[in-house]
């Protein structure tokens, strides 16, 4: 009796284990759309042709230039994510379907970080071609992409640095 007992209450762990975790791997929000791809697609030539390309480019980064062939710089996308409007709407969400607290909490993270990587994918897809043919050819050696600040750390040439500053989806480099 205490055998079967224990069968039992090992397979129904195991069970509410599986439970717990499925949708972990299956976020109830991975098709996921940015509000800004919502809002506004797509930039404007208008838009672009305000900013001059050298404006975004610091000074003391040009100075580093001199020195050295190649350089770690950050690029800083424009498009931004408003974490408080995603993770209020999240919480609208869980109200609504009576979730506990901590599954709140999930969902509410869950969104934040879908969003941002949703963000980060769309933005820097552009970018992030031309610097993968740059590494080919050698005037980049480093690309690290960040979806939180949605940016790219950036080892390259000044010619590669000055072309990413053409970009619209660009805002600064740092």
């Amino acid at each position: 009796m205490k055998g079967r007992r224990r069968q039992r209450a090992k397979w129904l762990s195991i069970i509410l284990t599986l439970a717990m975790f499925v949708p972990l791997l299956f976020p109830f929000n991975a098709g996921a759309v940015s509000a800004a791809q919502k809002e506004k697609p797509s930039t404007s030539v208008k838009d672009s042709a305000k900013v001059s390309p050298q404006s975004k480019i610091t000074s003391k980064l040009q100075k580093q230039f001199d020195k050295d062939k190649h350089v770690t710089y950050l690029v800083k996308f424009k498009e931004q994510v408003d974490t408080l409007k995603i993770a209020e709407k999240a919480e609208k969400n869980a109200k609504k379907q009576k979730l506990s607290a901590n599954n709140s909490k999930l969902l509410k993270r869950n969104l934040v970080v879908s969003e941002l990587r949703a963000t980060s994918l769309e933005t820097q897809a552009e970018v992030k071609e031309y610097l993968t043919k740059q590494k080919k050819s050698g005037a980049v050696k480093d690309i690290q992409s960040y979806y939180v600040v949605n940016g790219m750390a950036v080892t390259s040439t000044n010619e590669v640095m000055e072309k990413l500053s053409t970009y619209a989806e660009v805002e600064k480099i740092l």
